[in-house]
């Protein structure tokens, strides 16, 4: 049960789920993120070479939370951390983000199960690509319980067989 009363037999968590005893985890898969642009955009103002060449670009952000908006670059040593980008336009989700990015307004970081068939056929250019590619866990989470309800192991199991389908996001990566 939720703090507001709600019931809940099965979430899905993006990111990680955090330490709970009162909560099960299972891995659905991972979202991996890549930087990217219209071709118009990218011809215009060049493809930056490195993070900091951010700085002189239109980057587009999901405003989410109130935190700062950052994007999840990696290092060369492989570390991913978290790059504090300085963000011309804000938008409300992810779909806005995309509509924004594809009409050439600047350069966004989002999932490439989002964008893969949009780079696939030119319609989107990713930049920054040894340092993009940061993860970020899909978990399924349900109360810990003595056994799964049948309900639900229906639900997980069903989620488990997509995802393996779906190579983007797939289970153990």
């Amino acid at each position: 049960m939720t703090d507001d009363g709600i019931d809940i037999d099965l979430a899905v968590r993006i990111g990680e789920p955090g330490d709970s005893t009162d909560l099960v985890a299972r891995r659905l898969g991972v979202q991996q993120m890549v930087i990217c642009g219209s071709p118009a955009y990218v011809a215009a103002r060049g493809a930056p070479r490195q993070a900091a060449d951010l700085a002189d670009h239109d980057c587009i952000g999901g405003q989410h939370s109130p935190r700062r908006i950052a994007w999840l670059l990696k290092q060369p040593d492989g570390a991913v951390v978290p790059h504090t980008v300085p963000i011309k336009h804000t938008v409300c989700d992810f779909e806005m983000m995309l509509a924004t990015i594809k009409a050439g307004h600047g350069l966004g970081q989002l999932p490439l199960w989002m964008v893969h068939h949009d780079i696939g056929s030119g319609r989107l250019v990713t930049v920054l690509d040894r340092m993009s590619g940061g993860e970020i866990p899909i978990n399924l989470l349900w109360a810990r319980t003595p056994a799964l309800p049948a309900k639900g192991r229906v639900i997980v199991d069903a989620l488990l067989d997509r995802a393996r389908q779906f190579p983007i996001a797939a289970p153990g990566r």
